[in-house]
Protein backbone atom coordinates (compact mmCIF):
# COMPACT_ATOMS: atom_id res chain seq x y z
CA UNK A 1 0.00 0.00 0.00
CA UNK A 2 1.50 3.49 -1.03
CA UNK A 3 2.39 5.92 1.78
CA UNK A 4 -0.75 7.94 1.09
CA UNK A 5 -3.68 5.59 1.47
CA UNK A 6 -1.92 3.89 4.42
CA UNK A 7 -2.11 7.06 5.96
CA UNK A 8 -6.12 7.76 4.60
CA UNK A 9 -6.44 4.18 6.06
CA UNK A 10 -5.00 5.34 9.38
CA UNK A 11 -7.17 8.85 9.37
CA UNK A 12 -10.17 7.16 9.25
CA UNK A 13 -9.53 4.62 11.53
CA UNK A 14 -8.67 7.52 13.71
CA UNK A 15 -11.73 9.22 13.22
CA UNK A 16 -14.15 6.43 13.61
CA UNK A 17 -12.02 5.42 17.15
CA UNK A 18 -12.49 8.95 18.35
CA UNK A 19 -16.36 9.28 17.77
CA UNK A 20 -16.63 6.13 19.11
CA UNK A 21 -15.01 7.75 22.74
CA UNK A 22 -17.04 10.78 22.35
CA UNK A 23 -20.33 8.81 22.01
CA UNK A 24 -18.68 6.62 24.84
CA UNK A 25 -17.77 9.85 27.07
CA UNK A 26 -21.02 11.73 26.33
CA UNK A 27 -22.94 8.52 27.66
CA UNK A 28 -21.05 8.42 30.89
CA UNK A 29 -20.85 12.17 31.26
CA UNK A 30 -24.96 12.07 30.94
CA UNK A 31 -24.98 8.82 33.12
CA UNK A 32 -22.60 11.00 35.74
CA UNK A 33 -24.84 14.03 35.87
CA UNK A 34 -28.65 12.41 35.79
CA UNK A 35 -26.59 10.33 38.96
CA UNK A 36 -25.49 13.74 40.16
CA UNK A 37 -29.13 15.24 39.34
CA UNK A 38 -30.99 12.89 41.17
CA UNK A 39 -29.14 12.68 43.81
CA UNK A 40 -28.70 16.42 44.50
CA UNK A 41 -32.56 16.12 44.19
CA UNK A 42 -33.86 13.62 46.47
CA UNK A 43 -31.08 15.02 49.18
CA UNK A 44 -31.80 18.56 48.66
CA UNK A 45 -35.85 17.33 49.17
CA UNK A 46 -34.81 15.33 52.30
CA UNK A 47 -32.46 17.44 53.56
CA UNK A 48 -34.68 20.47 53.30
CA UNK A 49 -37.45 18.19 54.97
CA UNK A 50 -35.09 16.73 57.59
CA UNK A 51 -34.30 20.80 58.32
CA UNK A 52 -37.76 21.49 58.96
CA UNK A 53 -38.54 18.53 60.89
CA UNK A 54 -35.76 19.47 63.25
CA UNK A 55 -37.08 23.22 63.33
CA UNK A 56 -40.32 21.95 64.26
CA UNK A 57 -39.23 19.26 67.42
CA UNK A 58 -37.13 22.07 68.51
CA UNK A 59 -40.04 24.78 68.45
CA UNK A 60 -41.86 21.88 70.42
CA UNK A 61 -39.98 20.74 72.69
CA UNK A 62 -37.24 22.44 75.52
CA UNK A 63 -37.25 26.31 74.93
CA UNK A 64 -40.22 25.65 72.45
CA UNK A 65 -44.36 25.90 72.73
CA UNK A 66 -44.56 23.04 74.77
CA UNK A 67 -41.57 24.54 77.30
CA UNK A 68 -42.84 28.26 77.31
CA UNK A 69 -46.39 27.14 77.67
CA UNK A 70 -45.72 24.65 80.67
CA UNK A 71 -44.10 27.69 82.39
CA UNK A 72 -46.89 30.20 81.86
CA UNK A 73 -48.72 27.44 83.84
CA UNK A 74 -46.61 27.31 86.93
CA UNK A 75 -45.66 31.06 86.78
CA UNK A 76 -48.78 32.97 84.84
CA UNK A 77 -45.62 35.53 83.53
CA UNK A 78 -46.98 36.73 80.04
CA UNK A 79 -43.37 36.82 78.93
CA UNK A 80 -43.91 32.98 78.80
CA UNK A 81 -47.30 33.54 77.38
CA UNK A 82 -45.41 35.94 74.55
CA UNK A 83 -42.67 33.00 74.30
CA UNK A 84 -45.20 30.30 73.57
CA UNK A 85 -47.31 32.54 71.17
CA UNK A 86 -43.67 33.09 68.97
CA UNK A 87 -42.80 29.06 69.26
CA UNK A 88 -46.70 28.69 67.90
CA UNK A 89 -46.00 30.67 65.15
CA UNK A 90 -42.49 28.86 64.16
CA UNK A 91 -43.96 25.35 64.82
CA UNK A 92 -47.25 26.23 62.21
CA UNK A 93 -44.93 27.56 59.59
CA UNK A 94 -42.04 24.16 59.74
CA UNK A 95 -45.63 22.46 59.83
CA UNK A 96 -46.61 24.20 56.70
CA UNK A 97 -43.23 23.55 54.83
CA UNK A 98 -43.13 19.71 56.14
CA UNK A 99 -46.75 19.51 54.64
CA UNK A 100 -45.20 20.76 50.96
CA UNK A 101 -42.39 17.67 50.82
CA UNK A 102 -44.80 15.17 51.98
CA UNK A 103 -44.16 12.07 49.47
CA UNK A 104 -47.72 10.32 50.05
CA UNK A 105 -50.41 9.98 52.60
CA UNK A 106 -49.16 8.62 55.80
CA UNK A 107 -46.61 11.34 56.18
CA UNK A 108 -49.99 14.01 55.80
CA UNK A 109 -51.63 12.06 58.13
CA UNK A 110 -48.46 12.56 60.47
CA UNK A 111 -47.59 15.90 59.93
CA UNK A 112 -51.66 16.75 60.61
CA UNK A 113 -51.55 14.72 63.97
CA UNK A 114 -48.66 17.06 65.70
CA UNK A 115 -50.73 20.28 63.61
CA UNK A 116 -53.92 18.85 65.75
CA UNK A 117 -52.26 18.28 69.14
CA UNK A 118 -50.07 21.51 68.56
CA UNK A 119 -53.37 23.31 67.86
CA UNK A 120 -54.96 21.84 70.89
CA UNK A 121 -52.28 23.18 72.91
CA UNK A 122 -52.76 26.42 71.47
CA UNK A 123 -56.18 26.75 72.59
CA UNK A 124 -55.78 25.71 76.16
CA UNK A 125 -53.16 28.24 76.22
CA UNK A 126 -55.82 31.04 75.07
CA UNK A 127 -58.57 29.55 77.46
CA UNK A 128 -56.06 30.15 80.55
CA UNK A 129 -56.30 33.63 80.39
CA UNK A 130 -59.84 33.69 81.08
CA UNK A 131 -59.75 31.31 84.22
CA UNK A 132 -59.48 32.78 87.65
CA UNK A 133 -55.65 33.76 88.77
CA UNK A 134 -55.72 32.39 92.30
CA UNK A 135 -56.76 28.77 90.71
CA UNK A 136 -53.96 26.51 91.88
CA UNK A 137 -51.26 24.86 89.82
CA UNK A 138 -52.66 21.23 89.83
CA UNK A 139 -55.95 22.22 89.12
CA UNK A 140 -54.80 24.42 85.93
CA UNK A 141 -52.35 21.50 84.71
CA UNK A 142 -55.64 19.28 85.35
CA UNK A 143 -57.53 21.67 83.10
CA UNK A 144 -55.41 22.55 79.84
CA UNK A 145 -53.63 18.46 79.67
CA UNK A 146 -53.68 17.28 75.85
CA UNK A 147 -52.50 13.68 75.37
CA UNK A 148 -49.48 14.53 72.90
CA UNK A 149 -49.22 10.70 72.48
CA UNK A 150 -50.49 10.57 68.72
CA UNK A 151 -47.78 13.67 68.33
CA UNK A 152 -44.92 11.88 69.66
CA UNK A 153 -46.05 8.48 67.51
CA UNK A 154 -46.27 10.87 64.34
CA UNK A 155 -42.94 12.64 64.99
CA UNK A 156 -40.83 9.27 65.42
CA UNK A 157 -42.85 8.21 62.41
CA UNK A 158 -41.38 11.29 60.63
CA UNK A 159 -37.83 10.65 61.19
CA UNK A 160 -38.18 6.53 60.55
CA UNK A 161 -39.36 7.74 57.41
CA UNK A 162 -36.39 9.72 55.99
CA UNK A 163 -34.03 6.83 56.18
CA UNK A 164 -35.99 4.29 53.18
CA UNK A 165 -35.56 7.53 50.49
CA UNK A 166 -31.97 7.79 51.52
CA UNK A 167 -31.31 4.19 51.59
CA UNK A 168 -33.60 3.81 48.14
CA UNK A 169 -31.03 6.88 46.39
CA UNK A 170 -27.91 5.49 47.76
CA UNK A 171 -28.60 1.90 46.19
CA UNK A 172 -29.71 3.79 42.77
CA UNK A 173 -26.41 5.90 43.02
CA UNK A 174 -24.37 2.61 43.54
CA UNK A 175 -26.18 1.09 40.05
CA UNK A 176 -25.32 4.20 38.32
CA UNK A 177 -21.71 4.45 39.69
CA UNK A 178 -21.44 0.38 38.50
CA UNK A 179 -22.95 1.11 35.36
CA UNK A 180 -20.19 4.09 34.64
CA UNK A 181 -17.61 2.04 35.60
CA UNK A 182 -17.81 -0.96 33.34
CA UNK A 183 -18.48 1.68 30.38
CA UNK A 184 -15.09 2.92 31.82
CA UNK A 185 -13.81 -0.70 31.53
CA UNK A 186 -15.22 -1.08 28.17
CA UNK A 187 -13.45 1.60 26.51
CA UNK A 188 -9.66 1.15 29.02
CA UNK A 189 -9.94 -2.70 27.62
CA UNK A 190 -10.74 -2.56 23.77
CA UNK A 191 -10.88 1.60 22.38
CA UNK A 192 -7.93 2.45 24.55
CA UNK A 193 -5.34 -0.43 23.09
CA UNK A 194 -6.86 0.89 19.39
CA UNK A 195 -5.86 3.98 20.39
CA UNK A 196 -2.38 3.31 20.99
CA UNK A 197 -2.05 1.23 17.62
CA UNK A 198 -3.21 4.26 15.94
CA UNK A 199 -1.01 6.92 17.67
CA UNK A 200 2.07 4.40 17.27
CA UNK A 201 0.87 4.06 13.53
CA UNK A 202 0.70 8.36 13.13
CA UNK A 203 4.53 8.46 14.93
CA UNK A 204 5.55 5.47 12.71
CA UNK A 205 4.41 7.70 9.66
CA UNK A 206 5.15 11.04 11.46
CA UNK A 207 8.87 9.62 11.49
CA UNK A 208 9.06 8.64 8.08
CA UNK A 209 8.19 11.97 6.97
CA UNK A 210 9.86 14.03 9.61
CA UNK A 211 13.23 11.64 7.96
CA UNK A 212 11.86 12.88 4.45
CA UNK A 213 11.47 16.19 5.23
CA UNK A 214 14.96 16.53 6.84
CA UNK A 215 16.34 14.93 3.24
CA UNK A 216 14.38 17.54 1.20
CA UNK A 217 15.92 20.22 4.07
CA UNK A 218 19.27 18.33 2.91
CA UNK A 219 18.53 18.56 -0.41
CA UNK A 220 17.68 22.33 -1.02
CA UNK A 221 20.61 23.27 1.19
CA UNK A 222 22.90 21.34 -0.61
CA UNK A 223 21.53 23.33 -3.79
CA UNK A 224 24.31 26.13 -5.04
CA UNK A 225 21.42 28.66 -5.42
CA UNK A 226 19.18 30.00 -2.87
CA UNK A 227 15.47 28.47 -3.24
CA UNK A 228 12.46 30.68 -1.99
CA UNK A 229 9.03 29.38 -2.25
CA UNK A 230 6.41 31.78 -1.57
CA UNK A 231 2.38 32.13 -1.53
CA UNK A 232 0.46 33.85 -3.82
CA UNK A 233 0.16 36.57 -2.30
CA UNK A 234 4.11 36.99 -2.03
CA UNK A 235 4.21 35.62 1.63
CA UNK A 236 7.59 33.50 2.20
CA UNK A 237 7.15 30.49 3.25
CA UNK A 238 10.18 28.45 3.16
CA UNK A 239 13.75 29.18 2.22
CA UNK A 240 16.77 27.24 2.22
CA UNK A 241 20.42 28.39 3.45
CA UNK A 242 21.85 29.40 0.54
CA UNK A 243 19.07 32.41 0.11
CA UNK A 244 19.39 33.38 3.58
CA UNK A 245 23.13 33.85 3.18
CA UNK A 246 22.43 36.05 -0.52
CA UNK A 247 20.20 38.34 1.48
CA UNK A 248 22.07 38.32 5.09
CA UNK A 249 18.41 37.65 6.68
CA UNK A 250 17.70 34.37 8.97
CA UNK A 251 15.05 32.00 8.59
CA UNK A 252 13.08 33.42 11.50
CA UNK A 253 13.05 36.96 9.60
CA UNK A 254 12.50 35.69 5.73
CA UNK A 255 9.43 33.19 7.27
CA UNK A 256 7.70 37.05 8.37
CA UNK A 257 8.39 38.49 4.98
CA UNK A 258 7.56 39.16 1.60
CA UNK A 259 9.50 38.52 -0.83
CA UNK A 260 9.09 41.92 -2.23
CA UNK A 261 10.65 43.24 0.87
CA UNK A 262 14.02 41.56 -1.09
CA UNK A 263 13.53 43.69 -4.14
CA UNK A 264 14.67 47.08 -4.08
CA UNK A 265 11.84 50.10 -2.96
CA UNK A 266 11.86 51.59 -6.97
CA UNK A 267 11.29 47.92 -7.99
CA UNK A 268 8.23 46.66 -5.71
CA UNK A 269 5.78 47.61 -7.53
CA UNK A 270 6.54 46.39 -10.62
CA UNK A 271 7.72 43.51 -9.27
CA UNK A 272 4.91 42.95 -7.53
CA UNK A 273 2.34 43.27 -11.09
CA UNK A 274 4.64 40.79 -13.16
CA UNK A 275 4.64 38.00 -10.18
CA UNK A 276 0.82 38.26 -9.74
CA UNK A 277 1.01 38.34 -13.62
CA UNK A 278 3.24 35.21 -13.60
CA UNK A 279 1.04 33.55 -11.14
CA UNK A 280 -1.51 32.84 -13.74
CA UNK A 281 0.83 31.94 -16.94
CA UNK A 282 2.07 28.02 -14.91
CA UNK A 283 5.53 28.17 -16.74
CA UNK A 284 9.35 28.51 -15.95
CA UNK A 285 10.84 31.96 -16.73
CA UNK A 286 14.39 33.08 -16.40
CA UNK A 287 14.04 36.63 -15.53
CA UNK A 288 16.36 39.01 -16.58
CA UNK A 289 18.88 39.35 -19.27
CA UNK A 290 22.81 40.13 -19.68
CA UNK A 291 21.17 43.99 -20.88
CA UNK A 292 18.49 43.39 -18.26
CA UNK A 293 19.84 43.39 -14.93
CA UNK A 294 17.86 42.54 -11.71
CA UNK A 295 18.85 43.41 -8.52
CA UNK A 296 17.77 42.07 -5.05
CA UNK A 297 18.27 43.88 -1.46
CA UNK A 298 20.01 42.34 1.06
CA UNK A 299 19.37 43.20 5.00
CA UNK A 300 22.29 45.31 5.34
CA UNK A 301 20.66 48.00 2.39
CA UNK A 302 23.59 46.58 -0.33
CA UNK A 303 22.17 45.79 -3.99
CA UNK A 304 23.50 42.71 -4.93
CA UNK A 305 22.97 41.77 -8.64
CA UNK A 306 21.06 38.51 -9.00
CA UNK A 307 20.01 36.21 -11.24
CA UNK A 308 16.08 34.23 -10.70
CA UNK A 309 14.24 31.61 -12.55
CA UNK A 310 10.71 31.10 -10.85
CA UNK A 311 7.95 29.01 -11.89
CA UNK A 312 4.18 28.88 -10.53
CA UNK A 313 3.02 25.64 -8.79
CA UNK A 314 -0.51 24.31 -7.78
CA UNK A 315 -0.49 22.65 -4.83
CA UNK A 316 -3.54 21.83 -3.54
CA UNK A 317 -5.56 24.36 -5.91
CA UNK A 318 -3.66 27.27 -4.44
CA UNK A 319 -1.17 29.08 -6.43
CA UNK A 320 2.37 29.44 -4.95
CA UNK A 321 5.88 30.42 -6.60
CA UNK A 322 9.60 28.63 -6.45
CA UNK A 323 12.04 30.98 -7.11
CA UNK A 324 15.73 30.16 -7.39
CA UNK A 325 18.07 33.18 -6.76
CA UNK A 326 21.48 33.22 -7.82
CA UNK A 327 24.00 35.75 -6.51
CA UNK A 328 25.64 37.08 -9.60
CA UNK A 329 27.69 39.82 -8.03
CA UNK A 330 31.16 37.73 -7.94
CA UNK A 331 30.38 36.42 -11.15
CA UNK A 332 29.98 40.23 -12.90
CA UNK A 333 32.93 41.48 -11.42
CA UNK A 334 34.67 38.48 -12.54
CA UNK A 335 33.40 39.36 -16.07
CA UNK A 336 34.09 42.81 -15.66
CA UNK A 337 37.82 42.19 -15.02
CA UNK A 338 37.96 39.78 -18.28
CA UNK A 339 36.46 41.96 -20.35
CA UNK A 340 38.00 45.93 -18.84
CA UNK A 341 41.42 46.81 -19.90
CA UNK A 342 43.70 46.81 -16.35
CA UNK A 343 45.12 50.51 -17.41
CA UNK A 344 42.68 52.20 -18.78
CA UNK A 345 39.35 50.69 -17.61
CA UNK A 346 37.99 50.64 -21.16
CA UNK A 347 36.44 47.63 -22.65
CA UNK A 348 39.07 45.38 -23.79
CA UNK A 349 39.90 43.91 -27.44
CA UNK A 350 37.21 40.67 -26.66
CA UNK A 351 34.58 43.26 -25.09
CA UNK A 352 34.90 45.86 -27.75
CA UNK A 353 34.80 42.79 -30.31
CA UNK A 354 31.86 41.31 -28.70
CA UNK A 355 30.09 44.71 -29.02
CA UNK A 356 31.04 45.23 -32.72
CA UNK A 357 29.79 41.72 -33.78
CA UNK A 358 26.49 42.69 -32.18
CA UNK A 359 26.18 46.06 -33.18
CA UNK A 360 26.95 44.92 -36.89
CA UNK A 361 24.63 42.21 -36.48
CA UNK A 362 21.67 44.30 -35.96
CA UNK A 363 22.33 47.23 -38.23
CA UNK A 364 22.62 44.64 -41.23
CA UNK A 365 19.04 43.22 -39.56
CA UNK A 366 17.48 46.31 -39.12
CA UNK A 367 19.41 48.24 -42.52
CA UNK A 368 20.44 50.59 -39.62
CA UNK A 369 23.51 53.30 -40.34
CA UNK A 370 26.68 52.07 -38.42
CA UNK A 371 30.19 53.92 -37.68
CA UNK A 372 33.40 52.38 -36.66
CA UNK A 373 35.95 54.54 -35.71
CA UNK A 374 39.74 53.45 -35.25
CA UNK A 375 41.79 56.68 -33.14
CA UNK A 376 45.35 56.75 -32.64
CA UNK A 377 47.23 58.31 -30.40
CA UNK A 378 49.93 60.61 -32.50
CA UNK A 379 53.67 60.88 -31.22
CA UNK A 380 52.94 58.31 -28.55
CA UNK A 381 56.21 56.59 -29.31
CA UNK A 382 58.32 59.74 -28.98
CA UNK A 383 56.70 60.32 -25.68
CA UNK A 384 57.22 56.66 -24.21
CA UNK A 385 61.10 57.40 -25.50
CA UNK A 386 61.86 60.45 -24.13
CA UNK A 387 59.69 60.62 -20.71
CA UNK A 388 58.98 57.25 -19.96
CA UNK A 389 56.55 54.11 -19.93
CA UNK A 390 54.78 54.93 -17.00
CA UNK A 391 54.12 58.92 -18.50
CA UNK A 392 53.05 56.96 -21.50
CA UNK A 393 50.34 55.04 -19.61
CA UNK A 394 49.36 58.36 -18.00
CA UNK A 395 48.61 59.64 -20.99
CA UNK A 396 46.43 56.48 -22.40
CA UNK A 397 44.61 56.73 -18.91
CA UNK A 398 44.35 60.69 -19.70
CA UNK A 399 42.88 59.77 -23.18
CA UNK A 400 40.58 56.99 -22.38
CA UNK A 401 38.75 59.42 -19.91
CA UNK A 402 38.85 62.55 -22.41
CA UNK A 403 36.78 60.14 -24.71
CA UNK A 404 34.68 59.21 -22.24
CA UNK A 405 33.42 62.02 -21.56
CA UNK A 406 33.36 63.43 -25.10
CA UNK A 407 31.30 60.60 -26.42
CA UNK A 408 27.34 59.73 -26.89
CA UNK A 409 25.04 57.17 -24.04
CA UNK A 410 24.88 55.03 -27.14
CA UNK A 411 28.60 54.37 -27.99
CA UNK A 412 30.88 51.94 -27.05
CA UNK A 413 34.46 52.54 -26.48
CA UNK A 414 37.16 50.25 -26.31
CA UNK A 415 41.07 50.13 -25.81
CA UNK A 416 42.34 48.46 -29.66
CA UNK A 417 45.76 47.98 -29.02
CA UNK A 418 48.68 49.75 -27.94
CA UNK A 419 47.57 53.53 -28.46
CA UNK A 420 44.96 52.85 -30.80
CA UNK A 421 41.23 53.18 -29.33
CA UNK A 422 37.97 51.86 -31.38
CA UNK A 423 34.54 53.77 -31.04
CA UNK A 424 31.61 52.32 -31.96
CA UNK A 425 29.33 54.48 -33.12
CA UNK A 426 25.29 52.99 -33.91
CA UNK A 427 22.87 55.04 -36.19
CA UNK A 428 25.66 56.97 -37.35
CA UNK A 429 26.36 57.89 -40.90
CA UNK A 430 29.71 58.64 -42.42
CA UNK A 431 29.15 62.34 -42.58
CA UNK A 432 27.85 62.52 -38.85
CA UNK A 433 30.75 60.49 -37.91
CA UNK A 434 32.81 62.93 -39.88
CA UNK A 435 31.74 65.84 -37.78
CA UNK A 436 31.66 64.15 -34.64
CA UNK A 437 35.30 62.98 -35.33
CA UNK A 438 36.52 66.40 -36.18
CA UNK A 439 34.85 67.82 -33.00
CA UNK A 440 36.67 65.34 -30.91
CA UNK A 441 39.70 65.45 -32.33
CA UNK A 442 39.64 69.65 -32.15
CA UNK A 443 38.69 69.85 -28.99
CA UNK A 444 41.57 66.92 -27.87
CA UNK A 445 44.25 69.23 -29.82
CA UNK A 446 43.01 72.49 -27.39
CA UNK A 447 42.77 70.07 -24.05
CA UNK A 448 45.25 71.11 -21.66
CA UNK A 449 48.10 68.07 -21.13
CA UNK A 450 51.02 67.43 -18.65
CA UNK A 451 53.00 66.09 -21.05
CA UNK A 452 56.12 67.39 -22.29
CA UNK A 453 55.31 65.66 -26.20
CA UNK A 454 52.56 66.99 -28.18
CA UNK A 455 50.05 64.60 -28.32
CA UNK A 456 47.23 65.02 -31.45
CA UNK A 457 44.66 62.28 -32.30
CA UNK A 458 44.39 60.41 -36.08
CA UNK A 459 41.20 59.12 -36.73
CA UNK A 460 40.11 56.45 -39.89
CA UNK A 461 35.87 55.79 -39.98
CA UNK A 462 34.55 53.48 -41.64
CA UNK A 463 30.35 52.31 -42.03
CA UNK A 464 27.52 50.58 -43.08
CA UNK A 465 24.99 52.46 -44.55
CA UNK A 466 21.07 51.62 -44.91
CA UNK A 467 20.59 50.78 -48.42
CA UNK A 468 24.21 50.07 -49.66
CA UNK A 469 26.10 47.37 -49.90
CA UNK A 470 26.67 45.02 -47.51
CA UNK A 471 30.44 44.39 -46.15
CA UNK A 472 31.34 41.56 -43.71
CA UNK A 473 32.66 42.86 -39.93
CA UNK A 474 36.05 42.21 -41.03
CA UNK A 475 36.23 44.43 -43.90
CA UNK A 476 34.31 47.47 -41.76
CA UNK A 477 37.61 46.88 -39.84
CA UNK A 478 40.30 46.92 -42.36
CA UNK A 479 39.02 50.04 -43.95
CA UNK A 480 38.67 51.81 -40.34
CA UNK A 481 42.09 50.71 -40.42
CA UNK A 482 43.00 51.78 -43.84
CA UNK A 483 41.38 55.32 -43.01
CA UNK A 484 43.39 55.49 -40.07
CA UNK A 485 46.31 55.07 -41.89
CA UNK A 486 46.06 57.41 -44.95
CA UNK A 487 45.13 59.89 -41.52
CA UNK A 488 48.52 59.40 -40.50
CA UNK A 489 50.51 59.79 -44.21
CA UNK A 490 48.09 62.99 -44.21
CA UNK A 491 50.46 64.80 -41.32
CA UNK A 492 48.64 63.44 -38.34
CA UNK A 493 46.24 65.05 -36.34
CA UNK A 494 43.12 64.86 -38.97
CA UNK A 495 40.28 62.66 -39.75
CA UNK A 496 39.93 60.49 -42.85
CA UNK A 497 36.95 58.30 -44.14
CA UNK A 498 37.05 55.26 -45.92
CA UNK A 499 35.06 56.43 -48.93
CA UNK A 500 37.86 59.40 -49.26
CA UNK A 501 40.59 57.52 -50.05
CA UNK A 502 38.95 54.93 -52.44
Amino acid sequence: MSQPKTIGVIIVLSIVINLIVLVSVISTMTSVDDLNQSWQEITQSNSSKAAELIKLERTLGYVGFVHHFKNYIIRRQPTYLNQAVESYEDAQLAISRLLLYAKDEDETRHINAVKNTLNAYYNNLQSIQSLNPDISVEQLDTLVAVDDSRAAAALIALRERLSPYLSAQYQQAQRSATEIHNQLRVASVVIVPILLLISAAFIFQIRKFYKLSRVYQMVLDSSPDGIIYTEFNGDIIHCNKVAQGIFGYSEKELLAMKVEELVPVEYRGDHAKHRHSFSHNGVVKKMGSRDTKLYGLRKTGDYIEIDVAISALNVDNKIRNLAIVRDITKLRHLEHLAETDHLTCLMNRRAIDAVLDREYKHAVRYNRHLAVMLIDLDNFKELNDSEGHLKGDEALKFVAEFLSQNIRPSDYLGRWGGDEFVLVCPELTEKEALEFAERIRERFRQQPKTFDTDLTMSVGISDIGAGNAVKSIRQVTLDADKALYAAKDSGKDCVRTISEIE
